[in-house]
């Protein structure tokens, strides 16, 4: 380690260099997973951060929670068969009008109350009448506050945000929670009929877990995995954000690889002479790696750092969520492709033969 630190000390310029270009690869694989977490979690944050395990969808909606639909007894039906944690929701689409006209969309949540899916109120009041709603505060960058008027002019009906729930969002929208008897008015069937239909029975109990005999009512049983990944478009986003990451990593590697191979060429007559002083392969190679570790290192904690400002700086609409597994894992991952990329060098130097790097040949 000593050899690998004072031969970067004499070259400080080039090993600057590649320690800047890492450090630039770097910080674009924890923004692109930063981003692609987000993207996720802005997708569909309410599924994953609840407990529901099964979700009751009427047949044939390929996992799509929102494009389910079933009539409130049926699905009232078959809470009273699922246990005492099911519960009934109703998952809508609609496009919002705030006070200065803006259109936004949002997704009704229309969920039962004190269950396992019912919004925790974090800020405001809870509605007193079916005029109010709670609202997820994503909301908040479509220009609209605490006690602020929406309007869904499809279905000509008005709303006012009286309190926020967590921060959780569905299909890159924020969410409406509404009763359920405030959910007729935002659907045709509801307005027509007084009784609107629903979307999903939920329970936090396994498919397995769940009653056989509710399969008599033509359903499909589809779990929280499979209503994440068929959001629209999230699995082609996480295919597609995967691919660059894992690019990155290769680029990353193939620098890395080039650059301490050309250095091992250039230093082959100094190893040479090490060896014939009696140095061995394993203190060569120790520096080699050493070198490798170092560069890699400073990388990982300057990109790092640099990842850390950017989170604190980005406005809350960029979808961005920074998760420390995933920096850990990441650097590691690194490291890994970093030693990896090093071993043509590694090859290089177990080659070297002291005699003809000193000259004895000629």
């Amino acid at each position: 380690m000593f050899l690998a630190w004072e031969e970067m000390k004499h070259n400080r310029l080039k090993y600057s260099i590649i320690t800047l270009v890492l450090v630039a690869v770097m910080y674009l694989v924890f923004f692109t997973i930063g981003l692609s977490r987000g993207i996720k979690n802005f997708g569909a944050s309410k599924i994953i951060n609840s407990s529901a395990q099964t979700f009751v969808l009427s047949e044939g909606v390929s996992d799509r929670l929102e494009r389910s639909s079933m009539s409130s007894s049926r699905a009232l039906e078959i809470k009273e068969q699922m246990g005492e944690d099911a519960t009934i929701i109703g998952v809508t689409l609609a496009n919002m009008t705030n006070v200065s006209s803006d259109s936004f969309g949002v997704a009704y949540f229309a969920v039962e109350t004190d269950t396992f899916l019912s919004p925790t109120l974090i800020e405001g009041r809870a509605p007193k009448d079916d005029r109010e709603v709670i609202a997820t505060p994503y909301i908040r960058n479509y220009g609209v506050d605490l006690g602020d008027k929406i309007h869904d002019s499809r279905m000509n009906v008005s709303f006012t945000i009286v309190g926020f729930a967590e921060d959780e969002t569905y299909n890159y929208s924020p969410i409406v929670y509404l009763q359920p008897e405030q959910y007729s008015e935002v659907t045709f069937i509801g307005q027509m009929t007084g009784s609107s239909n629903v979307q999903s029975v939920v329970t936090m109990s396994s498919p397995s877990e769940v009653a056989s005999d509710i399969t008599k009512y033509n359903i499909d049983l589809s779990t929280k995995e499979k209503i994440i990944e068929t959001t629209p478009g999230l699995a082609q986003q996480s295919a597609s954000f995967t691919l660059l990451i894992a690019s990155m990593y290769i680029i990353s590697g193939t620098i890395l690889a080039m650059f301490f191979y050309i250095v091992t060429i250039q230093k082959r007559k100094e190893f040479g002479q090490l060896k014939a002083f009696g140095a061995d392969n394993r203190f060569i190679i120790g520096a080699v790696l050493g070198q490798v570790g170092i560069v890699t290192l400073v990388g990982i904690m300057v990109s790092t750092v640099l990842i850390l400002l950017t989170d604190a700086v980005l406005p809350p609409i960029v979808p961005f969520l920074l998760q420390w597994r995933y920096i850990v894992w990441g650097s590691l991952l690194f490291l890994g492709v970093a030693i990896l990329g090093s071993l043509a060098s590694v090859y290089e130097t177990i080659k070297i033969d002291p005699i003809e790097a000193v000259g004895g040949n000629n």
